[in-house]
């Protein structure tokens, strides 16, 4: 067994960061390739990322709510020793689309907050939870 860290990958457009959405793995759990590991937001949309190999989840590197710069290790995750070297291409619609508001409906975790990226930024800079704003309309 090796272990393998996989890095918030560059979303090109300029970007340097993301942040941590949601986990939806945690430590000790067995993953798959292309199982999605992670959603990450950026300045321009949220994207989940998918795990580039089969193993077990290690550690996570960052918490949701974090913000890491592109190339810093996201997870740790524990192969066999016959993995290849390279991770296994993703499937480009896994990687590129952006997620639906709505969580599966095996999930107990309430939806997200709808909120565009900008506004979400200005609230986190000015201390406020999105998740505590009344809306205006419907």
């Amino acid at each position: 067994m090796s272990v393998r860290s996989f890095a918030l990958p560059d979303p090109g457009e300029g970007l340097t960061e993301a942040t941590i959405v949601r986990w939806r793995v945690s430590p000790g759990q067995m993953v798959t390739v292309n199982q999605i590991l992670v959603e990450v937001e950026t300045a321009k949309s949220l994207v989940e990322l998918p795990s580039p190999w089969s193993g077990r989840v290690v550690q996570l590197a960052a918490a949701d709510g974090e913000t890491v710069p592109v190339g810093s290790t996201l997870v740790d995750i524990e192969t066999p020793n016959d993995t290849p070297e390279q991770p296994a291409a993703p499937d480009p619609s896994a990687v590129a689309a952006p997620t639906t508001p709505a969580q599966p409906a095996t999930s107990p975790v309430p939806p997200p907050v709808l909120a565009k990226p900008p506004v979400r930024a200005l609230a986190k800079e000015r201390g406020i939870d999105v998740a505590t704003v009344r809306h205006s309309g419907p």
